[in-house]
């Protein structure tokens, strides 16, 4: 029985739910005997919910839970989308074993839909990290990509890539310093932050990164139109075809979630759902519920006026 390359997943306690899901969803496509690592980055988890988490997975789905709670600072800029569980994945080195030369980082709002061996074994070209353009601004200098991109003397028609799915070289981060960078550009460019721990990775290892296949994080946006958005002039229409109606992995980024009652119903979205209804934290998935989409509902519209009013200062 040999080991595949670790998948590392993050959460805090309020996303047990979808850590849970992934979960689900990486068992559905993965068979032994070959051994799937998984290790779980996890904020504020008890016993009793690492252990609903786990429950009901197959055997050769192993996971080792590293407790990151007292290692992240709090003074990181999140917002309600996004909490300081999002920036680990800009210290694995210091948080995973130094033995680990590779591994698979995945977000927690993904749906896994064919075998991940072919991702976590994709040739690198000698880059750090391996990743997908993001199909919203998928070049540095776009207006909803990179801030500041020139003040930090970067080539603006570099690609931008979306951070939800990762195949990192370790040991070559490792080599290169780069969490030590990473910290130093979250702690120095704060107000160029305006997609988080993404726009520090984009920022730092820009030029390093292997561009992927879409297929292998194709962001599914309820107001992204299926083939219109900056990113599908990049590529020819029967590439974005296939991965829209064949995606590896389907990413469900924006602000609209399937477990958000604003999220309509589709294939790939009923199937997110119907994988957490087996789950054992399945009571949490609320989707028909008025309250739920009412709440949803204001702070979005919370986020958009704050969103105006920061270009409104700025000029943007």
């Amino acid at each position: 029985m040999g080991e595949r390359v670790p998948v590392v997943l993050s959460a805090d306690r309020n996303f047990a739910l979808q850590l849970a899901t992934t979960l689900a969803s990486l068992d559905a496509v993965t068979s032994g005997p070959d051994v799937q690592r998984v290790y779980v980055l996890a904020d504020g988890y008890d016993a009793e919910l690492e252990r609903r988490v786990a429950a009901g997975r197959s055997e050769w789905i192993r996971l080792t839970w590293v407790d990151v709670a007292d290692r992240l600072v709090d003074d990181l800029p999140t917002n309600f989308h996004i909490s300081r569980a999002s920036y680990t994945r800009l210290f694995l080195a210091s948080l995973l074993p130094p033995e680990l030369d590779r591994v698979l980082y995945l977000d927690c709002d993904l749906l896994l839909c064919r075998p991940i061996t072919e991702l976590a074994g994709a040739d690198l070209h000698g880059h750090t990290i391996g990743a997908v353009v993001d199909f919203s601004a998928p070049r540095i200098a776009l207006p909803d990509a990179l801030l500041g991109w020139r003040s930090l003397g970067l080539d603006g028609r570099l690609p931008y890539f979306n951070a939800g799915v990762l195949v990192i070289d370790l040991a070559r981060w490792r080599a290169l310093g780069l969490e030590q960078r990473l910290r130093d550009h979250v702690r120095d460019h704060r107000e160029l932050l305006r997609w988080h721990d993404q726009d520090a990775l984009n920022a730092c290892a820009a030029g390093d990164i292997e561009e992927l296949a879409p297929i292998w994080n194709v962001q599914v946006m309820r107001r992204l139109g299926r083939y219109s958005g900056p990113a599908f002039a990049l590529y020819p229409r029967a590439v974005l075809e296939d991965a829209f109606d064949r995606p590896a992995i389907a990413h469900f980024g924006g602000y609209d979630k399937p477990w958000h009652a604003t999220m309509p119903s589709s294939p790939l979205v009923d199937e997110w759902r119907r994988l957490a209804g087996t789950t054992a934290l399945s009571e949490l998935l609320d989707v028909e519920s008025v309250k739920a989409k009412l709440r949803l509902r204001t702070r979005l519209v919370r986020r958009r006026v704050r969103t105006a009013a920061r270009v409104v200062r700025r000029g943007e």
